[in-house]
């Protein structure tokens, strides 16, 4: 079971490798951390629980794909309020 911590937080998980990670903080101006997830695991957990389902493109340079943005909001009991 995915466990979240109490909440309100925000996570952002990129398929970006980490030396990116400046260029799009700045692109964004998110400045909390992140988790840089190549293989798009997280993505496809949340899938597979029925969480959330966030798309995955084809990248060149990307031998995984791209995730695409997606947002979720989960209560602290963790109902998926909202995705």
């Amino acid at each position: 079971m995915l466990h979240l911590g109490p909440g309100p937080f925000t996570k952002k998980t990129s398929s970006e490798e980490k030396q990116c990670l400046a260029q799009v903080r700045k692109a964004t101006g998110y400045v909390g951390k992140a988790i840089v997830d190549l293989r798009n695991v997280l993505a496809k957990e949340f899938k597979r629980m029925s969480v959330v389902d966030v798309a995955i493109t084809k990248k060149k340079g990307y031998e995984f794909g791209m995730a695409q943005p997606a947002v979720f909001v989960v209560l602290e009991d963790g109902t998926v309020l909202e995705s």
